[in-house]
């Protein structure tokens, strides 16, 4: 379920009964990636956040947007190691308490649905984390709403829903 709550942050609910709050920053950051321009390129990059010790919500509190390195066309995002690196500065900066909690990236189209390479790429990260143990988020950024879908590690991935980011 998704749906937006006090403060302009968004409410994404897992079947899981997993909890993700994006805060209103972050949503407002994505907004700016979208492909509105027939020339834009795809952008993305990972999501930060914490988890809530009282409800054990997990809280998304930054992103990363391109870096260096990373490749960007039209119909095309390649995420390079710099996010990684960002990620590790963001748990040290944090006395490990931020972490990540998924992936963003932006389609030319209205209602994005996930390619087979994006298929791939959430297979790859989730296999790739050994200390994941947790669900994560997959978001696709389109012109007119965005995709949110959810998986763990050996598990498929789940559509959660598409909502248009206010």
């Amino acid at each position: 379920m998704l749906q937006y709550i006090t403060q302009g942050r968004l409410k994404c609910e897992a079947p899981t009964e997993q909890v993700f709050v994006f805060q209103t920053t972050v949503l407002n950051a994505l907004k700016q990636f979208i492909q509105s321009e027939s020339d834009s390129r795809e952008s993305g990059g990972i999501l930060i956040g914490r988890t809530d010790i009282e409800t054990k919500a997990k809280i998304i509190e930054s992103l990363t947007s391109p870096m260096e390195g990373d490749r960007q066309t039209r119909t095309s995002f390649f995420r390079s190691k710099s996010h990684q690196k960002a990620l590790i500065k963001a748990w040290n900066d944090s006395e490990k308490i931020y972490n990540f909690l998924g992936l963003w990236h932006t389609h030319p189209e209205d209602i994005p649905t996930p390619s087979p390479t994006d298929l791939k790429d959430i297979n790859t990260v989730l296999n790739g984390i050994t200390n994941l143990h947790h669900p994560i988020l997959y978001l696709i950024i389109g012109r007119v709403k965005t995709g949110i879908w959810i998986s763990n590690k050996n598990t498929d991935i789940n559509f959660l829903g598409h909502i248009e980011l206010k």
